[in-house]
């Protein structure tokens, strides 16, 4: 019977088990484990093989052999398969004893930070309210390696996992923010503390630039009359900036973001300070949209990161439009086109400058065919899905001509005038419409429409309830929907060549109502795909969370009102246009009613029954990346026909010289690029005297690729070389000598 030795491999392998931890690619001369020499998450980041009778251990973060050890109990005698003095034959001493179990741990795989870590420099405490500790971020600083911080629970464990996570110096920050103080927040503890010497409350959030920013962090920081976000010079320092001030403002929390006045890679507030800077040198780091901050590298015709960050539900409708590899831009118009048809006529946005409006939501998702139109639209169905008891009173309509959309609303039912009892006239039946049309000959019967045509015009009515029909008409042949009695919402997937005649027509009153948005894939598509998200909710009065098309579609007799500087701003874009703004931007006339419906359907995706200052910020966003799209579209429309003109023109001048090449050929008998090509080569000669070879002369004077082709289409079949060459010479510009191997300036000189 063969007897396996119990080698330090194995002795290891079991003291790394009985503490709870799995080894992986396990060779038996072999494995890998998780990094314990310093806490790591990643589970195969030490290597362990069996050399010569010896372990070699290695961790690939951080090179923490000896803590390995330590964490573990073990010296570097252990790791030997036999013991370093008196060595004998390993089959006759038995096998070497294991050691005793380590101490049970308070939870599964945790392990006791022995202190101070090595290379630690500082520690920095996280403590609740009340001042007690909760966790710790040390500092690590080892030579030739870059900064590591690790986490470490009040316990003195490696690892916060569970524990409740609150800003830096809470303390202090709760007690500035009820004072109605400035707070900075920074990047770093470092920078904290240093803002703090100097008598600025300052804070920040443990794990970095990349960490998420919680909505607990956002409760305690409001009441701040101006919270200061400092970010790092780099690129996930100012991404990190944007998207905490974007959740600051959301809450209502006034905020901003900045740079340090030092104007280095990756330079922080502590080198701001270093360099002899203050407060008020701080940078703005952002372009702003409104109060929305949009950063300078984002696309501008692409809704910016800060907008979709500013709230819980937008942040729901771009993760489940990247899930489903749709443009969030697309998923959000799409969605609202479907919450604006569940709005009953009677739940109305209210300017108090004109009467109150319906909701209804028109969009143009633009992009070429297969782009993603049909996805955005589906998607948008799974965050909006049309809740069952509204079947009845919700249309849904393809759009093929202006009387199947008004038929929509309407159904038969016995007249009550008639005595007999058998005429039947059309009726409303309906109040709430959802217009859709993705792809298909429809697209280009919008594009070919005339001002008057009657698909348009129904359109253009109902986007804005007008009243529909024929009313003069017969009574079997009555057709008929009252004003402010219906609602529609449209959403259209529009082509290049379509989208560019629909805005050339503007006049037709449709381009001006669409919100447009790129149905394409934008920049911000991560490459790994998130999960689905499911239906949008909101917090009913219940405090339990409802589908908010439940709670739109139940929804009656509301005005929903807009913050006094909105109604202010709505004013003065109607005096504007009234006074010739609209005559100079045609497309922009119906700017004020589009913001209107806008920050009325965000309103309603958020669960409120009244617009916030806020939520008309975004509206004014939503506006001018629309206007950006329509704009591009327009661009391109204009590069195709400038493109269309330049070959026309081409054309022209084509045939314009084949018509005078014709004319001089009947007069002179030669063809002026023979002429041309010929006065070229004599003039080259002149101005060097003496022979030359016939390559040269060519090499200096001979026909362009251009004047060769040029040639080949008018018809000739010699070579242009070869006829400008006879030409010279029978002109006597040229002189051939030894046999055409050499050429001479001849007696006369080519004519001007």
């Amino acid at each position: 019977m063969t007897t396996v030795a119990y080698t330090a491999i194995d002795r290891l392998r079991d003291v790394l088990r009985d503490m709870g931890e799995q080894t992986r690619a396990d060779r038996g001369d072999a494995f890998r484990v998780r990094g314990i020499c310093h806490d790591g998450d990643a589970p195969d980041t030490v290597s362990v093989r069996r050399v010569g009778g010896k372990v070699a251990i290695h961790c690939h973060k951080c090179g923490g052999d000896d803590e390995f050890l330590t964490v573990i109990g073990w010296t570097v005698a252990d790791l030997y398969d036999e013991p370093l003095k008196g060595r004998q034959d390993r089959a006759a001493m038995p096998p070497c004893p294991r050691p005793a179990p380590a101490p049970p741990k308070p939870a599964k795989g945790r392990v006791k930070a022995k202190r101070p870590l090595r290379g630690e420099v500082a520690a920095y405490p996280y403590c609740d309210e009340n001042g007690a500790l909760l966790y710790e971020v040390v500092r690590i600083e080892l030579p030739g390696q870059d900064k590591e911080f690790r986490q470490l629970n009040a316990d003195g464990y490696f690892g916060v996992e569970g524990v409740r996570r609150v800003l830096y110096r809470l303390p202090e920050v709760l007690a500035t923010a009820q004072a109605g103080g400035t707070i900075l927040v920074v990047e770093g503890e470092k920078d904290a503390d240093n803002l703090a010497r100097i008598g600025t409350c300052a804070t920040t959030a443990a794990g970095g630039a990349k960490a998420e920013w919680l909505p607990e962090y956002t409760q305690a920081l409001k009441g701040a009359s101006d919270v200061v976000v400092v970010a790092d010079n780099d690129e996930p320092g100012k991404e990190r900036a944007l998207r905490v001030t974007a959740a600051l403002v959301s809450a209502g929390i006034p905020a901003r973001a900045v740079l340090p006045a030092v104007d280095a890679p990756k330079a922080d507030v502590t080198d701001h300070l270093a360099a002899g800077y203050g407060f008020d040198d701080l940078t703005p780091l952002m372009a702003t949209v409104g109060r929305y901050p949009q950063f300078g590298d984002e696309p501008l015709d692409r809704l910016p990161e800060s907008f979709w960050n500013a709230t819980s539900q937008l942040r729901q409708i771009r993760q489940m439009a990247h899930a489903r590899r749709a443009a969030p831009d697309a998923v959000l118009h799409a969605s609202l086109a479907r919450l604006g048809a569940l709005a009953a006529p009677s739940v109305r946005v209210d300017s108090e400058i004109k009467r109150p409006a319906t909701i209804g939501w028109y969009c143009g998702l633009y992009g070429p065919s297969g782009a993603g139109k049909g996805t955005a639209e589906d998607c948008a169905e799974e965050l909006m899905p049309f809740p069952g008891f509204v079947a009845d009173d919700l249309a849904v309509v393809d759009p093929s001509t202006g009387q199947g959309i008004i038929d929509a609303y309407l159904a038969f039912e016995t007249d009550p005038d008639d005595e007999d009892g058998k005429r039947k006239i059309k009726v409303q039946k309906k109040t709430r419409g959802y217009i859709t049309a993705t792809e298909g000959a429809i697209l280009n019967e919008m594009a070919q429409m005339k001002a008057g045509g009657t698909l348009n015009a129904v359109l253009c009515k109902a986007w804005m309830s007008e009243r529909q029909g024929t009313s003069n008409a017969t009574t079997e042949l009555k057709r008929e929907l009252h004003k402010g009695a219906y609602v529609a919402s449209m959403s259209l997937g529009v082509q290049e060549e379509p989208a560019a005649r629909l805005l050339e027509a503007g006049n037709i009153g449709l381009p001006q109502r669409l919100a447009w948005a790129h149905a394409t894939l934008g920049p911000d598509t991560p490459m790994q795909r998130p999960p689905t998200t499911g239906e949008v909710t909101v917090t009913g009065p219940d405090g339990r969370d409802v589908p908010v098309t439940h709670w739109v579609a139940s929804l009656r007799g509301l005005d929903i009102k807009i913050p006094p500087q909105a109604v202010e701003e709505v004013d003065g874009l109607t005096l504007d246009i009234a006074r010739g703004r609209g005559a100079e931007y045609p497309l922009d006339t119906h700017e004020p009613l589009w913001l209107l419906k806008a920050a009325a359907l965000l309103a309603l995706l958020h669960g409120y029954t009244k617009v916030t200052d806020e939520q008309w910020e975004l509206a004014k966003v939503m506006w001018q990346v629309s206007r950006r799209v329509r704009d591009g579209v327009q661009e391109a429309a204009e590069r195709r026909q400038e493109a269309k003109a330049a070959a026309l023109r081409a054309e022209a001048v084509r045939t314009a010289v084949e018509a005078q090449t014709a004319t001089f050929e009947a007069l002179n008998g030669v063809h002026p690029l023979v002429v041309s090509v010929a006065k070229r080569v004599g003039r080259w000669l002149a101005n060097r005297p003496g022979e030359h070879e016939m390559r040269k002369v060519r090499d200096g004077a001979k026909p362009s690729s251009a004047e060769n082709r040029r040639y080949r289409e008018s018809g000739a079949e010699n070579s242009l070389w070869s006829a400008a060459l006879g030409y010279a010479v029978d002109e006597r510009w040229v002189v051939a000598l030894n046999d055409g191997a050499t050429l001479a300036a001849g007696a006369v000189a080519p004519p001007a």
